[in-house]
């Protein structure tokens, strides 16, 4: 994702959170590791892919090499960030078991906070941002990648 390359580019770190992760179907949501088995469907194995954080931890900090291209000061420390619908989800106040989101735009992704993931070959559970309060929560999305054309339909 955008974010995690950015952080790469800052810190040389290859990391990204929870939020992004469980968005691939290659992590298990119960136990926030990347699932071999999952990976080894797509011809993936699990040392290919990035370390999985927190969406508050510190992956690195900014290199040299990075302060000079970019003007930031060297050293300053990079977290991992989160997804951008886990950060609207929080950001909305959308975070206990049983509250929904709908957010229509683009597409639409209509979103029920759960205590747990959901187990279905179907469902991908949506790890949310990390916080005292929402660690372990899981979204479950149901998209409609179109429906910024819907009016088009007459």
């Amino acid at each position: 994702m955008p974010k995690d390359y950015i952080n790469f580019m800052l810190t040389g770190a290859l990391a990204t959170d929870y939020s992004e992760a469980s968005c691939y179907f290659l992590m298990d949501s119960e136990t926030r590791a990347w699932s071999s088995q999952a990976c080894e469907t797509f011809g993936l194995r699990v040392d290919q892919l990035p370390d999985l954080k927190l969406s508050s931890d510190i992956i690195g900090q900014v290199t040299p090499r990075a302060a000079g291209l970019t003007g930031l000061p060297p050293g300053i420390p990079v977290v991992a960030g989160t997804s951008d619908m886990a950060a609207s989800l929080l950001g909305s106040g959308v975070y206990e078991p049983g509250m929904a989101s709908d957010s229509t735009g683009t597409s639409t992704l209509i979103t029920v906070v759960s205590p747990r993931p959901l187990r279905h070959q179907l469902v991908n559970n949506l790890h949310l941002a990390n916080a005292a309060w929402a660690d372990l929560r899981f979204s479950t999305p149901a998209a409609m990648p179109s429906a910024g054309a819907a009016g088009a339909c007459r």
